[in-house]
């Protein structure tokens, strides 16, 4: 893409405009501002001498108050690129490798998503915490509204919506309970983008499952998993009639089974805001009894087992 202003000086100037910032990131569609700032005072005048953009390149600036910014509409994917300000003045025109004073970079995304950043610290439960989402935006005549959706359950703060430092930013206030874990909120903006809450909470909900379930009869495979609503950044403890094992896994496996590993079970989870221990959970492993009886030619076979009993207390 390519457009002209010219901008005329009665003198000379060394390093007379700014542009500020270097970089802006848009979305097809949207538009920027490219902020232009002269240094010095003098008779400016400033005059549009390419049409092929008038349709979408404004000069938005007032000389008189130093602003020389110029504002591009409906922007293309291919409108990515460098950009510069080229200045002449009279009299005399400056020599050609003196002619670009400040250039920039547009970057046009594909859809607003690609921009939309999010913020959501990880929680304690109990806390008050602030989730936001934001996205930067160069188009201050033409507002665009970001909101947090998915707290509706809470006692909330109004949202806070601020359009400064470029950038376009809406924040939520909450307390944080340990079922917030794993949220999803949604960030609105034309299209949603979906923040997750990282709940630090105390463990919740603790308790032993056996795999596989149903009667287990020596020497079959068993594991019991210790299982926790909350699982982030656990450690786990496993008893077994209440001396601590070495296991220190979420899950103990057993690949024999014997009657020796009948028992009473517990396991702990524990993480930096608390610790909390599952019910009792009570195995037993049947033995297997082989009978063997010899007929003068063949051998027969009675097998005898035990109901196996698994209960929680």
């Amino acid at each position: 893409m390519k457009y002209h202003y010219l901008i005329l000086f009665s003198g000379s100037l060394d390093k007379p405009l700014s542009v500020t910032p270097k970089t802006l990131s848009a979305w097809e569609g949207s538009c920027v501002f490219i902020s232009c700032n002269i240094k010095e005072d003098s008779n400016q005048t400033a005059t549009e001498v390419s049409s092929e953009f008038s349709n979408r390149v404004q000069f938005v600036g007032d000389l008189g108050s130093k602003n020389c910014s110029l504002k591009i509409s409906q922007l293309h994917l291919s409108d990515n690129g460098s950009y510069g300000i080229r200045l002449y003045w009279i009299p005399g025109e400056l020599k050609t490798s003196d002619k670009w004073f400040e250039t920039l970079e547009i970057i046009v995304h594909k859809t607003p998503s690609e921009l939309i950043k999010t913020v959501s610290p990880e929680m304690i439960e109990g806390n008050n915490y602030t989730v936001a989402c934001s996205i930067p935006y160069y188009c201050y005549d033409e507002l665009i509204e970001l909101s947090i959706q998915g707290l509706e359950s809470h006692h909330v703060s109004h949202p806070k919506m601020t359009t400064e430092i470029q950038t376009v930013q809406t924040n939520q206030s909450f307390m944080a309970t340990w079922k917030d874990h794993g949220k999803q909120l949604t960030c609105h903006f034309h299209r949603n983008l979906f923040l997750y809450f990282c709940l630090l909470a105390a463990p919740k909900g603790v308790k032993i499952l056996q795999k596989p379930e149903g009667r287990i009869q020596e020497p079959a495979l068993v594991y019991l998993k210790c299982e926790v609503e909350i699982a982030r950044h656990m450690t786990f403890r496993w008893y077994k009639n209440e001396e601590l094992l070495d296991s220190t896994g979420h899950m103990l496996v057993f690949v024999k089974t014997n009657p020796s590993h009948s028992g009473t079970y517990h396991c702990e989870a524990e993480n930096s805001v608390g610790r909390s221990r599952s019910p009792a959970f009570t195995l037993h492993i049947v033995k297997s009894i082989w009978l063997y009886l010899n007929g003068s030619q063949n051998r027969t076979y009675f097998f005898l087992s035990i109901t196996l009993e698994a209960s929680k207390h």
